[in-house]
């Protein structure tokens, strides 16, 4: 069992930021333990913080974040992070620190577990500023990519303000119906799951339960239905 620095290291080495209230749910510690175990912490340069002022929780990290400006988009990965932690079956979490041009740059790799066997997503967390041109270019990035290697992309959309979760379904059937893509063809079952889609406040509620879609239309309905993040598969 793990010691009380020893956990926090553990979730601040999985999820790159981290504040207070993530690290008090997934520790389960109160918070008068929190305060003084995160101080003693970040004095004895074990941890990294970055006070954002008055009206916003401090950040949290394994590595010097004291010149990071923004936590836009990373924050969002600690409530993922933690929501998905807590459902008891993420079996590892890892973000690159770093992104680089002309690599793929997923905002995450996660695996689960999901029944008797496990499954790696790669997660593609979209805030719908995206144009579409590179929507569509890094989905044909994965789709190249899973020649070698198995995994599914989960698309995590942060609302609709900016676009509808509809129009990534739209994307990845396309490229799936794709003359180009032959083996992804939507009448191979088997790679129907390969892009999954949710809204993060439906992630948010139900980390491993009924909340994606693919973009497979019910061959009855013709609706989309809700897919399992996590289901229950047999080796």
């Amino acid at each position: 069992m793990m010691n009380k620095d020893d956990e926090i290291l553990f979730h601040l080495s999985q999820c790159n930021l981290l504040t207070r209230d993530h690290i008090a749910k997934l520790t389960h510690r109160n918070h008068s333990w929190l305060d003084e175990a995160l101080k003693r912490m970040v004095s004895q340069k074990k941890i990294y913080c970055k006070d954002r002022g008055r009206w916003l929780a401090r950040v949290y990290a394994v590595y010097d974040i004291s010149k990071r400006e923004s936590f836009d988009h990373d924050l969002p990965l600690a409530d993922l992070y933690t929501a998905t932690y807590l459902t008891g079956k993420l079996l590892d979490w890892s973000q690159p620190k770093q992104k680089f041009e002309s690599d793929l740059n997923e905002d995450v790799t996660k695996i689960i577990q999901a029944g008797e066997r496990e499954i790696t997503y790669q997660v593609e967390y979209e805030t719908g500023k995206n144009n579409r041109n590179h929507i569509v270019e890094v989905h044909k990035r994965y789709i190249q990519l899973r020649e070698n290697e198995l995994f599914n992309v989960l698309w995590i959309l942060r609302d609709e303000r900016h676009k509808k979760l509809s129009s990534y379904l739209q994307i990845g059937g396309d490229l799936l119906k794709s003359e180009r893509y032959p083996r992804y063809h939507i009448k191979n079952p088997s790679t129907h799951k390969f892009f999954l889609y949710v809204l993060q406040e439906d992630y948010l509620k139900d980390p491993a339960g009924y909340v994606c879609q693919i973009p497979v239309p019910d061959h009855k309905t013709n609706k989309f239905k809700k897919y399992l993040i996590a289901p229950h598969l047999i080796k």
